[in-house]
């Protein structure tokens, strides 16, 4: 059975009219100058290398030389151009980017191309943190090593901003906001793990570090799904996260069998925004069950063989 391919759709902002470099990514296409992908040391710097299209070309240009070389032969480079056209130099020839979302790459056009006054302006939306974290992700991949940077440190001075008030958690365990007072805008556990994934990815441990007492406080505040979605996120990147790991399953195992096989139960997987929510797998209940018995057979033996507790002389 053929699975059909969605229509390709040009970027309505980054088809720009003047570009010489079309990319495809997902089913979007984007036409944008390559000199722009060609800085900040990028992998697309060696990419853009190997083939004979000079990076300061406008398209104007291409076509004027292209005109200009297949005056005298028009039917031969005719055959030339439609079987032979280099890559990414039109809507039917793009260079594919695979593994990367449309919403990403925007972002990091939008980083690229922005005006001085917006790169250095201070986030005040989840938005805006959201393409932050997509800045970051994409930049690391393709080496935009000054891009990456300055996305990670922005992002560690939103988080580090201290709120005017102290921050409670709802029922869905969002943090209360209020931007014009200037508190804090990871307002959303979704969002606290992208910054703790795009952290780990980045092995930027300043953000790394800002993150830790938000999870904290959040886990702290006893919900539930925030504990099962700080579990899943730990279990995914057990080395870089080991004390997230153990605070999320020891505050689980706080809350007992009762609760495990609730959080585990269809009847929690969808929320009222219809969005899914985190559930218990089976692996993780068998930690919880193992942990459990380990730790009720390591009280029991306390009453047999109590510690001895000696005191310091002054004492």
């Amino acid at each position: 059975m053929m699975v059909l391919q969605p229509e390709l759709v040009r970027d309505s902002e980054y088809y720009l009219p003047d570009g010489n470099t079309v990319i495809q990514v997902e089913n979007v296409l984007f036409n944008i100058h390559r000199y722009i992908l060609s800085r900040d040391g990028s992998a697309f710097e060696g990419m853009f290398s190997l083939d004979n299209i000079p990076q300061s070309d406008s398209a104007e240009t291409l076509i004027m030389t292209n005109a200009e070389n297949t005056r005298s032969s028009y039917s031969r480079s005719h055959l030339h151009h439609q079987h032979l056209s280099p890559e990414g130099s039109s809507d039917k020839t793009p260079i594919l980017l695979s593994g990367d979302t449309a919403a990403d790459f925007r972002s990091l056009l939008w980083a690229l191309y922005a005006l001085p006054a917006e790169v250095f302006a201070m986030p005040s939306t989840q938005a805006q943190i959201t393409r932050l974290i997509g800045i970051a992700r994409i930049a690391h991949k393709y080496a935009f090593r000054t891009t990456e940077s300055w996305a990670l440190s922005v992002l560690t001075m939103c988080v580090c901003q201290a709120p005017d008030t102290p921050s409670d958690h709802d029922i869905h365990g969002d943090v209360e906001v209020d931007s014009e007072a200037g508190k804090s805008i990871v307002s959303s556990t979704e969002l606290l793990i992208q910054l703790t994934e795009v952290a780990v990815l980045c092995a930027h441990d300043e953000l790394h570090e800002a993150v830790e007492p938000i999870w904290a406080d959040l886990l702290f505040a006893g919900q539930t799904q925030d504990i099962v979605s700080a579990m899943g996120l730990a279990d995914r990147y057990k080395s870089q996260l080991r004390p997230l790991l153990g605070l999320a399953y020891y505050l689980m195992m706080l809350k007992g069998k009762e609760e495990w096989t609730k959080a585990a139960s269809v009847d929690v997987e969808i929320d009222s925004d219809k969005t899914k929510k985190p559930r218990l797998t089976r692996d993780q209940r068998i930690r919880l069950l193992s942990g459990y018995y380990n730790l009720s057979r390591a009280c029991e033996a306390l009453s047999n063989n109590p510690p001895k507790l000696t005191h310091h002389p002054s004492c």
